[in-house]
């Protein structure tokens, strides 16, 4: 993740040895609090640590560049001697210190640097960190750090916390120069006696140290020499840096939906269970009311067809009403059906005018159609003479 986010520098140690120089490269990362952890390292030539850096991804990548092969000399008094344009003047952090160093060999290293492909984005003198390790270990007296490896003999020498000399010997013997450092010191800076402790500050405490100060001051406040850092690996770091601002705001939008949403849904779960017993009330008033709806729609369906029923039976007995009404004084009836609407009637009368008269009466009733006189028969009923009839009429719905 803090690769993706780009929270890492790409660190480059130069340092010379007897007979030639060689670089280490490392991806520091940013660790919680601040501390700084190297994930990736590499030790060899120039074009090898650029190899090392493309196969890592880091094709595209600044490298803060610490300087350990041009030539310094430290300066507590302001160094006024060499405030000239031969010269790079560069203030310590804390303002303690100084240290000056020829422009042409400044720019030297540099130039080696960026004809291997690298582009550098800060160029610090390597001592600015070794100062910064090994104070932590200075006590009150006057105390010196020797450190020799690889032909080079370094000696650093504090009074307290204050630096007051730093020296550094390449002999071509690869002899350990450090007791002459350490006799020439007692000379030039009148110490009579003073406790010698041979110390190393590792290429690894470097560059960790380099990039703790970047993240603290940023690349364009470091105490650097003037090498112009290189536009696109500046602006790589800016977009880099924008795109954590990005993805922090994107979190904290996300995280405040989130918490949102939780506090929605907790309090709907809170309503839910502190209102249970209402809606379990609400629910069987509903199932109730269902169970009544149903119950209404069967007696509405009844009484429907208990009013269709009821208004047949009353159009029937209306109907057998008005015949019965119409049947004249000399008529009778001694057989009557009802089938399908039609009145089927069988009967006598005692004339034939008898029988024109009834069948008169029920053609102008309005709730009888096709009144039909079927056959009439001149017959004898208990030895007297009667018509007998049989006619059919149909009934209105």
């Amino acid at each position: 993740m803090k690769i993706l986010t780009g929270q890492y520098w790409w660190v480059l140690v130069v340092r010379d040895c007897v007979g030639s120089g060689w670089a280490y490269i490392a991806r520091v990362l940013r660790g919680k609090r601040s501390a700084c952890v190297i994930n990736v390292s590499f030790t060899g030539s120039l074009a090898d640590c650029r190899h090392f850096q493309v196969a890592n991804g880091g094709s595209a990548d600044g490298v803060i560049l610490v300087d350990d092969s041009t030539p310094i000399k430290l300066h507590t008094d302001g160094g006024a001697e060499f405030k000239r344009d031969d010269f790079e003047h560069v203030n310590s952090i804390d303002g303690g210190y100084a240290v000056v160093g020829l422009r042409r060999a400044i720019e030297n290293i540099a130039g080696d640097v960026v004809k291997a492909d690298f582009k550098i984005l800060a160029h610090l003198p390597v001592l600015f960190f070794e100062v910064e390790r090994i104070r932590q270990k200075s006590e009150a007296e006057v105390k010196a750090f020797v450190s020799f490896a690889d032909g080079v003999s370094k000696i650093w020498t504090f009074a307290g916390d204050e630096l007051i000399a730093s020296l550094k010997i390449c002999d071509a013997s690869s002899k350990n120069m450090c007791d002459q450092l350490v006799n020439f010191v007692k000379e030039c800076y009148f110490v009579k006696s003073m406790d010698v402790v041979e110390t190393s500050v590792s290429d690894e405490a470097v560059a960790i140290a380099a990039a703790e100060d970047a993240w603290l001051f940023r690349t364009d406040h470091l105490p650097a020499f003037s090498t112009n850092p290189d536009e696109t690996a500046v602006a790589r770091v800016r977009e880099a840096a924008l795109f954590r601002t990005v993805f922090k705001a994107c979190i904290c939008v996300l995280l405040a939906t989130l918490f949102v949403s939780l506090a929605f849904w907790g309090g709907v779960a809170w309503y839910a269970s502190s209102t249970q017993v209402q809606i379990a009330a609400f629910e069987k008033n509903i199932e109730t009311r269902k169970e009544l709806e149903k119950v209404w729609k069967k007696l509405e369906k009844d009484r429907a067809g208990t009013e269709t029923f009821l208004s047949h039976r009353s159009q029937v007995s209306s109907s057998f009403s008005r015949i019965l009404a119409a049947l004249p004084e000399n008529v009778w009836v001694d057989h009557w059906t009802f089938s399908r609407n039609i009145h089927s009637l069988r009967g006598y009368a005692l004339s034939s005018e008898d029988v024109s008269l009834f069948l008169s009466s029920l053609e102008v009733d309005r709730s009888l159609v096709n009144v039909r006189l079927r056959t009439t028969e001149k017959t004898t009923y208990r030895r007297k003479p009667v018509v007998k009839f049989d006619l059919t009429a149909e009934a209105i719905r």
